[in-house]
């Protein structure tokens, strides 16, 4: 858990004017903002946001456990654990047994890959598998599962080079038909639907590869077990707000009521089926728009240098410095 303040350290004077200025913008605060952040390996920590989860100054992301915090938790000994980082170094390097290594790789067939699980640190397989969608890309399908510990997880990855521009896709969903569409949320998509205040943020849920009922339940599944508002922590007012939500969010996944769903993708590899394809789908509207500075930033692609990188070397911040040719030294007469 750490608390960090949303200034750097200044003098006494500074602070003091600062502080008067927050003072009289703030109003009836009384105190300084600043930065919460828990970061729990377990994964059985949460901070409640005020509102609907598009709530500005709230913010979750989930990341894979390191063989350190399996170790902390007593999920495995340090002993398995560096049994495991073993295993882990061979198959990087190309030693596993039963790998081809020659000839072009047959695509239609499963992959198995060697791996660790990021649950427990044992040895498990990941599956592979390559798939086409039609009037979309190709994407991999990649399925885990872990026999010591129950562990699952299936991701979803697209092929093929990055898109020029990002992806807003807006269906009108308006009955069971729509709802049997399949989906394809990548890890770079945020999903809405603005008639119960849900967003999901980039990254959140991961990729996936479903139909939309599907992915609603998964939202659905997360939701009700981790947030405090079905706890004891709640008030009743909260409570009955959250299972009001919980109610709504039930009745649009049934197919009670219609709902917008829209999927933003500033990397356009995501996808909703078109149920009139190659003919436009009168319920869905895909729009191509050009990424923003901060979205590429945030992607990576700023930082990135395809052209012209012999030339130059990267020293960071988006500085360059230049090879220099060294010149003959001219001969002294």
């Amino acid at each position: 858990m750490e608390v960090l303040p949303d200034y750097d350290e200044d003098s006494d004077q500074e602070k003091e004017g600062r502080k008067k200025e927050e003072d009289e913008a703030a109003g009836e605060r009384t105190i300084r903002p600043f930065t919460f952040k828990v970061e729990d390996p377990s994964g059985n920590s949460f901070i409640e946001f005020l509102g609907p989860m598009s709530d500005p100054k709230w913010n979750m992301r989930e990341y894979q456990r390191t063989r350190e915090d399996n170790v902390l938790l007593g999920l495995v000994s340090p002993d398995e654990a560096a049994a495991t980082a073993a295993v882990s170094a061979r198959n990087e390097d190309g030693d596993e047994e039963g790998v081809e290594k020659e000839g072009a790789p047959d695509m239609d067939e499963v992959f198995v890959f060697p791996g660790v699980c990021s649950s427990c640190s044992r040895p498990l397989a990941t599956k592979m598998k390559r798939v086409v969608i039609p009037y979309f890309k190709e994407i991999i399908i990649m399925s885990t599962n872990c026999e010591a510990c129950g562990y699952r997880d299936n991701e979803v990855k697209s092929s093929g080079a990055m898109s020029d521009r990002g992806k807003r896709i807006t269906l009108k969903v308006e009955d069971s038909d729509d709802l049997s569409r399949d989906i394809l949320k990548s890890d770079s998509c945020g999903l809405q639907i603005p008639e119960i205040d849900l967003v999901l943020t980039a990254g959140t849920l991961g990729g996936r590869f479903t139909t939309i009922e599907g992915i609603l339940d998964q939202v659905y599944d997360e939701l009700s077990g981790k947030l405090f508002a079905s706890g004891d922590a709640a008030t009743k007012e909260e409570h009955a707000t959250f299972e009001s939500f919980l109610s709504k969010l039930k009745d649009l996944k049934t197919g009670k009521k219609p709902f917008t769903l829209i999927l933003d993708d500033p990397l356009s590899n995501s996808y909703l089926q078109n149920l009139y394809a190659p003919d436009p789908d009168p319920n869905m509207v895909v729009e191509l728009y050009e990424r923003t500075k901060e979205q590429n930033d945030e992607l990576g692609i700023s930082d990135m240098k395809l052209e012209g990188y012999e030339d130059e070397e990267e020293v960071g911040d988006g500085h360059t410095l230049e090879t220099l040719k060294e010149e003959p030294e001219p001969e002294s007469r």
